[in-house]
């Protein structure tokens, strides 16, 4: 090679690098300027103030008897975590979000180490920037453990994808058992990453014809750390099984919500565009399909030749052991938990975020597409994050009862916007509301989450938690906050025995006036 040619190739490896520190830096930077800004802002869902208040009200180690009660379903680690945030810089909705920003940006970086060898900066630089748009950038500013253990499967990808050719190679082990014990630790069906490796090596085993038994020795090591949580798991477990057999349980494991939860991961919630994010992904694909028959595919079940086509094999199993993330965790909900989310297979758009990156690595212009869509994307979120500035903060339940003609109490029928308005509403309105259980022995379609009521108001007997019989022989006129809620019962209960009256409604909410003088409680 003459020195001509070796210095343009070093000049091009220098200005290549700058550009991609000088992306990754801006969107490092517009990254936790957002995030701080929503976190800041957005107000708490039910699951997190179930984990605000044992992080408040339940000292570190007070944590295991808050879960023997049946108070939340998350691994003892992520409350230690949060208490542990909460002590340095105080006990903040920001502060607790924090480590859900960390996790979150880990996971972007981890895609990018992960494509960096394999595809063109251009092309990973973008994949960086697309995890903002996917269906899992929801997870990045909640107290939930879900981008945390994005997070880690992303460090675990990367431990993966390096492991057999790394010279550092119990350090790339140590990182995947670190990675995948903290996973399991914030999250107990964090479990399913460590299956969906176990997949991935299983089938690099099988085409090298080689078992690389330090990899094994790590996901056992790393698998090992439920132990440490089985005193909680099983009352966990009863908690999260008392309703799956209600009618009105709201997530049965069913062929239909597979697929639609599945396709819930091309979309980001700050988007309703869902034509434009599958453009995004697909479109690229689809001409890959048209040029190579989708030869590619198969790569994961042959056996390749050595160099450039083995990384890119070693590329397409970690994108098909991410994409099965869904159907295992399906298979899982069938046969042992009987509750099937999206959050729980969220690392899966791992899988699809690199199927995007290897369609576009294998167009002759990928590159130049790559940035066509990289401008595209930065647009986009630039939309929908100004967006976020300038949308007020409006909870049209709380105007509702502010607006209400009397002074009366008020009854959420429903135990999801009791506990979230029993944070987010204002002192002088938390006085006044309520939260009343079905009476007689009436059980709601969905029977969770008045149990989570009363396990709360068993440990905060000051809580407004009632059952129906103890409300309705104090108090006999009150207001009903109706909220659409198909878990709860007592509405319906209500409209059908009491008189009721309609005050005031902002689209399906409504606030009724409720008079139970005359009827007959016996």
């Amino acid at each position: 090679m003459s020195e001509t040619s070796a210095s343009s190739r070093h000049d091009y490896r220098s200005h290549s690098g700058l550009l991609t520190c000088v992306a990754l830096l801006l969107f490092t930077l517009v990254y936790f300027w957002r995030s701080i800004l929503l976190a800041k802002t957005t107000a708490l869902d039910v699951d997190e103030v179930f984990i605000t208040w044992i992080v408040r009200f339940f000292p570190a180690g007070k944590v295991f008897d808050a879960l023997k009660m049946g108070l939340d379903s998350k691994a003892p680690g992520y409350y230690w975590l949060l208490d542990g945030f909460a002590t340095v810089f105080g006990q903040t909705t920001l502060a607790l979000r924090l480590p859900s920003i960390l996790g979150f940006y880990v996971f972007a970086l981890s895609v990018f180490q992960v494509l960096r060898k394999f595809v063109e900066w251009q092309i990973a630089v973008c994949a960086v920037f697309f995890t903002c748009l996917t269906g899992a950038a929801y997870a990045s500013t909640l107290i939930q453990p879900y981008a945390l253990v994005l997070g880690c499967f992303g460090v675990a990808a990367a431990g993966w994808v390096d492991f057999p050719s790394s010279r550092h190679r119990r350090l790339c082990g140590l990182l995947t058992v670190l990675a995948l014990a903290i996973a399991l630790s914030v999250h107990f069906l964090a479990i399913y990453l460590v299956v969906a490796l176990g997949i991935a090596e299983l089938i690099r085993s099988w085409c090298d014809r080689k078992i690389q038994g330090g990899y094994w020795l790590c996901l056992a090591a790393s698998s090992a750390t439920l132990l440490l949580w089985l005193p909680v798991i099983a009352p966990i477990f009863r908690m999260t099984h008392s309703s799956i057999k209600a009618p009105g349980f709201y997530a049965p494991p069913t062929v239909w919500r597979l697929f639609g939860l599945f396709m819930g991961l091309l979309r980001g919630n700050d988007f309703e565009q869902v034509d434009l994010i599958l453009a995004l992904l697909l479109i690229p694909l689809m001409l890959v399909a048209a040029r190579s028959g989708w030869s590619w595919l198969a790569a994961p079940f042959s056996v390749p030749s050595t160099g450039r086509e083995a990384d890119l094999r070693d590329l397409d199993i970690l994108t098909f052991a991410a994409l099965a993330l869904p159907f295992i965790t399906f298979a899982f909900s069938v046969l042992v938990t009987g509750s099937f989310n999206m959050r729980y297979f969220l690392a899966a758009v791992l899988g699809l975020i690199l199927l995007a990156a290897r369609g576009l690595h294998a167009l002759r212009d990928g590159v130049q597409l790559a940035g066509l869509l990289l401008a595209l994307t930065v647009g986009w979120v630039a939309i929908g994050w100004a967006n976020d500035m300038v949308m007020p903060v409006y909870d049209p339940r709380i105007a509702l009862i502010r607006h209400a003609p009397e002074q009366l109490p008020v009854v959420l029928p429903s135990a999801t916007d009791f506990f979230s308005l029993s944070e987010a509403a204002p002192p002088d309105l938390r006085s006044h509301i309520a939260f009343v259980g079905m009476p007689g022995g009436l059980s709601s379609p969905d029977p969770e989450p008045e149990l989570l009521a009363r396990n709360w108001k068993a440990a905060i007997p000051s809580l407004a938690v009632y059952t129906g019989d103890q409300w309705f022989e104090k108090t006999k006129v009150f207001y009903v906050l109706y909220t659409s809620d198909p878990r709860e019962g007592l509405t319906d209960w209500l409209l059908a025995h009491a008189q009721t009256q309609i005050i005031a409604h902002a689209g399906s909410i409504w606030l009724l006036r409720v008079d139970v003088s005359n009827m007959n409680l016996r």
